[in-house]
């Protein structure tokens, strides 16, 4: 009743007012602390009263903000092995204030942790002491022990951590937790009276857990149910059994928190973190391990890594301690509930924590070989390694029989509740896995057909949904009211089937599975594929015949199979057939159109001759289990989901006529009737098409020829209605794609001039002329909708969209051939084309990213953001959709829009991982482990490790000095020379560029590094690169958003090219970053010497040399065809080992006496070399060259500004003011050397800017000789295009659209050019 205002409070929102009451109720409680009358047995009550009362202030503060207070009140209450010491550095490191200078180096000394809970909470009750006193009643103002210790905690100026200083350079190198992870006494609150024991009251723990959820601190919130269920599991143990009801349902409670807060933090867990990062020797590059640089200085930290008290799961093999935790935690629960959902979880808990010790087992930690090692430690390692396998063998079978015995329907007593009961579907798949890690195949075959017996008996008493799945009502399990869904007979048959055919390799009670489920399920396409597999392992193993006569058994079979499908579809939907296992199924014959699967088989079929008997493979027929692809898929894909199957088996012309016969059949029957056609026969045209230059070579030319005359002749109906509409389509994409596979053949030296012949005839004879392909598309409006969305239409496609795309394919093709560069006549008609397109299918999304590309190809970068934006992306395809527009972005100059795109990519990753870990919980209480599986793997293995997360971190480290507020009015003005506004653009917000906002931004900046959802982060990762790019990532982008591309496919970033990429940014910035720590560490000289370096400046340098060793050999690796890439890289090393060398002296070898003379000359040499390199870069880098169309060039321009010359320029401005430090200004110049060098250093960039801003100075063709240059083509003959179609299409406005948009792009870059050129002047 006293809690219930506070309550109402903070339901309304009324943080300031919550804590007022908390203020006035503990006063309450101080006096009730001093009255005699109290019994003394009231203390724990007590204690409980206070506990709830102060997680209650901490959940008010941390909503009004004041994250730091909250956790200062939550560290009072709870003991300190509680928390993760890891976990709660990394808090402090990120959220509080910027540091203050200690001894030349930003150290972080905490003073005041956002805000001092002192103005919350101690100042708060004091007014009350002092200023509200009862009627005729004397005011106790002696606060409780507890009420004290949290006051104190509030009140104290003593850092939140007290022994621990935080440096810069420490967190930059990932030290600062190192330093005290292992520590088992280090206490990150000095509190006074600091309670020893363990809280396990519900209320307090729940009130606290929504503080530390809050917060982030998961690990924390994990070890807190997990200290306080292991307190009550050892009071329930010792009490004989004499507990009530009550307080096991709270040991209960507790301990299923615990184990759902555990599983929570399992997901946010990074899936590769296998080995220890501050033992790691590997030199693999993983760019989701924040690797550090402990090995740095091991002398001085090799012993303060022995133990650890936090259940750490980010330092040990994989997630084994974790799973272990979880499943010693579900294990107790299962017993005290006798719950089946929590044998369940205490089963797959094992089988996690059995695959968690094979990936450690797997680890590169255990397959080192170290000749160094002692006796002890082997024997040591082998103990262990003996004590993990036997550990690792027991899990399954005790998975087994947990999940087992709910699977049986025994109850806790051990009977069985009945034998019509059928398990749930989840409780079976735990079991069928505990089976399978065993390879008890014999045993999961017999648990299958029992299951099937089960659901036999069961049908006749129990209700059955259509498709088969038998409904039990489970009593025991959920509730009398609650249906629950056991496995399907379908899905038993697939896991049967997936079982003799994968596992245990018996084909032929596999086929006989593959067929059952073939005549239930007739377009599924996994079974034809799977039977024809197996028809052919079945085949090749018999003895007694041939290998071709085997196959063509195996072929017969098959096609007798589908044969007899079709027929039975042409008899009426449903008629008698002559195999009477026909009717066990004929719900997927009656249906409108012919089973595709069944026709598309024997294309398959023919496929197979041609290869030599290699299938397509076949995936697991298991529809309703996400296995991982598997690694021996025999199909090379292709971005656009082309494939060809190689073969060494010699074949003969018959087996092309087949399957060009094959082909012409399915076709003719299919191409009217769907849309995807061409997508069903794709591969088998690139198998068709695919050329060996052999003695077959005529035979190929022939079924080429044949194949297009059935096109042409056939196929291509015109648009009269939408079957002919959709014929003409697909004989377009067939002649395209034997047109692709011709182009891309002729790189074989041995069919280059057949293969080009045959190209040109099929152009020349084939290939229908562009005015006839806008005719038919101009034909096919009149067959769609004809009423607007907007006027209540619906938002549907036109049926002719997809020959509009191919029209611009062939004129982006054609453009490809004739080496066409620029403004090329083709980019115009297919921009006018496709508006005119898009006016009539304004949400065709195909069309966009067509015109996307059209318009990027144009140089209009701005239009293409767009339609980027009217593409709707959102949610997960944040992380698959913007490589499309990214690099679009960036060669445009829109960095602003860059870093708005990353960032959103950015707060995906940030709510993802914020968001699973409910997601997890909820399955996992709904009994839904498969699913909760699905989002671990997803979130660690997918979203973790994005690859357009790392690209995303890259992009907006490079692009922030290139943020200022724009708009088109002060761009303008910017973009002239007059104007000396431009002053303040290069890095006016964000980024490091020698400003003087340089040391709070770096501050910032490596508060970041090792969040991994913030852009600083590319540092860290890029810290554990050593040039070579074998990272683990996920490539989540999806290419098949482009399927459409046929005759041209659009060049993309490969996944190497973007690691690559990111690594050398973060590289860059690892050395931005430490230069600036130099900098604002290093001190003027005194007397006319070098001033002693203070240890910070040491160690800034230290860290500053090994990075820069790191990046040397970086930048000797593969450039990926970047000429900047080695010179550029070069350059900043070496301006950063100048700042080293003239802030604190490089050590030589002879013993020399470090001077100011000395540092001159060795800063000197090294400035000479930078000149040498901006000069050679720019020699090879030709902005100027005519050759090279305009846009092409600018592109180039808005491409190095960001990778290169901003940081190069940055560096550039920073040694300058080292040097003013130094007193070695720029009036010193005549004077002294290095003041000198560093004029010629600026003097070279300066020069290299100046070109590329008179490169941008250069005026765009105008829109009257675009128009000219147009209506001149259109009246060629060449271009088979007529001059009367092309001036209805013609629309001045796309020209309009694109001049302003370059526009744009100048009005962007120009100010930053002329920024750099006026400073380096």
């Amino acid at each position: 009743a006293k809690l219930h205002p506070i309550y109402s409070a903070l339901d309304s929102r009324q943080y300031g007012r919550a804590l007022k009451l908390l203020s006035n109720l503990q006063m309450q409680m101080q006096m009730q602390t001093t009255n005699k009358h109290k019994h003394k047995h009231k203390h724990k009550n007590q204690h409980s009263s206070t506990a709830i009362l102060i997680a209650l202030q901490a959940h008010a503060l941390e909503r009004q903000g004041k994250h730091g207070d909250a956790l200062v009140l939550v560290q009072s209450i709870l003991p300190s092995h509680c928390f993760s010491h890891r976990e709660v550095l990394h808090f402090l490191a990120t959220t509080c204030s910027p540091p203050t200078k200690s001894d030349g180096l930003a150290t972080h000394t905490d003073t005041n942790t956002t805000n001092t809970a002192t103005t919350t909470t101690t100042h708060s009750t004091t007014k009350q002491l002092k200023g509200k006193k009862s009627k005729g009643k004397k005011q106790a103002n002696t606060p409780s022990p507890a009420a004290a210790a949290a006051a104190a905690a509030a009140a104290s100026t003593v850092p939140a951590v007290t022994t621990l200083e935080l440096d810069l350079i420490d967190r930059l190198d990932g030290l600062a937790v190192d330093q005290t992870k292992n520590d088992e006494t280090t206490t990150l609150v000095s509190v006074p009276g600091t309670p020893k024991h363990t809280i396990t009251n519900e209320t307090v723990l729940a009130t606290i857990g929504v503080t530390l959820k809050a917060l982030q601190l998961h690990q924390t919130l994990y070890q807190m149910y997990h200290v306080a269920s292991e307190q009550l599991m050892t009071q329930h143990n010792s009490s004989s059994g004499n507990q009530s009801n009550k307080n096991v349902e709270h040991v209960a409670s507790v301990l299923k928190e615990c184990f759902l807060n555990g599983l929570r933090w399992a997901a946010l867990v990074n899936a590769n973190t296998n080995t220890n990062t501050n033992t790691n020797t590997n030199n693999d590059v993983d760019v989701t391990n924040n690797g550090s640089m402990t090995h740095l200085y091991e002398d001085e930290h090799e012993h303060e890594h022995e133990h650890n008290n936090d259940v750490d799961v980010t330092n040990n093999g994989s997630m084994t301690h974790l799973y272990e935790a979880l499943q010693s935690t579900a294990l107790p629960l299962a017993r005290l509930t006798g719950d089946p959902l929590h044998f369940i979880w205490c089963a797959q808990t094992a089988l996690w924590h059995y695959e968690s010790l094979g990936a450690a087992e797997l680890s590169p930690d255990n397959n080192g070989d170290d000749t160094t090692t002692s006796t002890t430690t082997v024997t040591s390692t082998t103990t262990t390694t003996t004590t993990t396998s036997l550990k690792r063998s027991m899990l399954p079978r005790l998975a087994e029989s947990l999940s087992s015995r709910v699977v049986a329907g025994e109850t806790t007593n051990g009977s069985s509740e009945s034998s019509l009961f059928v398990p749930l579907a989840q409780d079976c798949l735990v079991y069928f896995k505990s089976l399978e890690v065993q390879s008890k195949w014999h045993e999961l075959l017999q648990a299958l057909d029992d299951l099937t017996d089960k659901a036999s008996r069961s049908s006749s008493s129990s209700s059955s949904t259509s498709d088969g799945q038998v409904v039990e009502t489970c009593k025991e399990v959920q509730g009398e009211e609650d249906l629950k869904i056991g496995l399907t007979r379908r899905q038993r048959l697939e896991y049967k089937t997936h079982v003799l055919f994968r596992d245990l390799e018996r084909y032929h009670p596999a086929c006989a599975l593959f067929h059952e489920l073939i005549l239930e399920s007739h377009d599924q396409w996994s079974y034809w594929l799977g039977y024809l597999e197996c028809l052919l392992l079945s085949s090749s193993n018999e003895s007694g015949h041939g290998a071709g006569t085997s196959m063509e058994q195996a072929l017969s079979t098959c096609t007798e199979l589908a044969l007899e499908i079709q027929a039975q579809y042409r008899n009426e939907g449903g008629g008698e057939s002559t195999n009477t296992n026909m009717n066990t199924s004929t719900s997927m014959i009656r249906t409108k159109h012919p089973p595709r699967a069944a026709h598309l088989i024997l294309v398959e079929v023919a496929a197979v001759r041609v290869r030599g008997g290699v299938p397509t493979h076949a995936p697991s027929p298991i529809s309703f289990r996400h296995d991982p692809p598997s690694a021996n898929t025999d199909a090379t894909q292709t971005q656009n989901g082309d494939s060809v199957h190689t073969t060494s088996t010699t074949t003969t012309g018959t087996e092309r006529t087949l399957l060009r016969e094959a082909l012409v059949q399915y076709g003719t029957l299919f191409a009217p009737l769907a849309a995807c056609t061409f997508s069903d026969i794709r591969q088998y045209l690139v198998l068709l098409a695919d050329g060996d230059g052999g003695a077959l070579e005529d035979k190929r030319h022939e079924e080429i020829v044949a194949l297009l005359e059935w096109t042409k002749t056939s196929l291509f109906q015109g648009a009269a209605s939408k079957q002919a509409l959709r014929c003409t389509t697909a004989s377009v994409q067939i002649i395209f794609c034997i047109m692709a596979q011709l182009s891309s053949n002729t790189n074989n030296s041995n069919t280059n001039s057949n293969n080009q012949e045959l190209y040109n005839e099929v152009e020349a004879k084939y290939m229908p002329t562009l005015n006839e392909l806008l005719n038919v598309w101009k034909d096919s409006l009149s067959l769609g909708g004809t009423v607007k969305a907007e006027d209540g239409g619906q938002k549907e496609i036109q049926p002719g969209d997809e020959l509009a795309i191919l029209i611009v394919q062939y004129l982006l093709h054609r453009d490809a051939r004739n080496a066409e560069d620029g403004d090329s006549n083709s980019l115009w008609m297919a921009a006018c084309l496709l508006e005119k397109a898009l006016a009539h299918s304004p949400y065709n999304p195909h069309l966009k990213l067509v015109c996307l590309y059209i318009y990027s190809r144009l140089g209009a970068a701005s239009k293409s953001l767009e339609l980027y934006k009217e593409l709707g992306v959102k949610q997960i395809q944040l992380d698959s959709c913007p490589f499309v527009i990214l690099d679009v972005l960036r060669k445009g100059g829109l960095y602003s829009d860059v870093i708005e795109i990353c960032s959103s990519i950015v707060k995906l990753h940030y709510a993802t991982a914020k968001d699973v870990g409910e997601f997890c919980t909820r399955a996992m209480e709904n009994g839904n482990l498969s699913k909760a599986e699905e989002f671990i793997q997803f979130q660690r293995s997918n979203m973790r490790e994005s690859l357009t997360l790392l690209w995303g971190k890259g992009l907006i480290m490079d692009c922030a000095p290139l943020v200022y507020n724009y708009n088109n009015d002060y761009g303008s003005a910017l973009s002239t020379t007059k104007v000396e506004a431009h002053a303040k653009v290069l890095g006016a917000m964000h980024g490091l560029c020698g400003c003087d906002e340089d040391m709070d931004r770096a501050t910032n900046m490596i508060n970041e590094v090792n969040t991994h959802c913030g852009a600083p982060n590319i540092v860290s990762i890029a810290a554990t690169a050593t040039g070579k790019d074998k990272t683990r990532v996920s490539d989540n982008r999806d290419f098949s958003m482009l399927s459409y591309e046929i005759l041209h496919k659009q060049s993309h970033p490969t996944t190497d090219a973007i690691i690559h990429e990111s690594m050398r940014r973060g590289m860059v910035h690892g050395l931005l970053l430490r230069a600036v720590l130099c900098v604002d560490a290093a001190r003027g000289p005194k007397k006319g010497k070098p001033s002693k370096s203070s240890d910070g400046l040491i160690k800034v340098c230290k860290s500053m040399l090994v990075h820069m060793d790191r990046s040397q050999e970086f930048s000797s690796t593969d450039s990926r065809g970047d000429i900047a890439h080695g010179p550029l890289l070069q350059a900043m090393i070496k301006l950063c080992r100048v700042l080293v060398v003239v802030s604190c002296g490089l050590p030589k070898d002879d013993g020399a006496v470090d001077t100011f003379a000395l540092r001159e000359s060795q800063s000197v040499e090294l400035l000479q070399d930078v000149s040498k390199l901006i000069t050679e870069t720019q020699s090879k880098v030709h902005f100027r060259n005519e050759a090279t169309h305009l846009s092409r060039r600018v592109e180039d321009i808005c491409e190095l500004l960001p990778d290169y010359l901003v940081s190069l320029f940055g560096l550039v401005e920073m040694t300058g003011k080292l040097f003013a430090l130094m007193s070695w200004g720029k009036r010193k110049q005549h004077t002294k050397a290095a003041p000198s060098a560093l004029a010629g250093v600026a003097k070279a960039l300066g020069t290299w800017v100046h070109s590329m801003r008179d490169v941008l100075l250069t005026s765009f063709p105008s829109m009257a000789s675009v128009e000219e240059a147009m209506t001149a083509a259109a009246a060629s003959q060449d271009d088979g295009l007529s001059c009367e179609y092309f001036s209805q299409m013609f629309d001045t406005r796309i020209i309009q659209t694109v001049m302003e948009s370059r526009q744009e792009t100048r009005n962007r870059v120009l100010p930053f050019l002329h920024h750099m050129v006026d400073t380096l002047d």
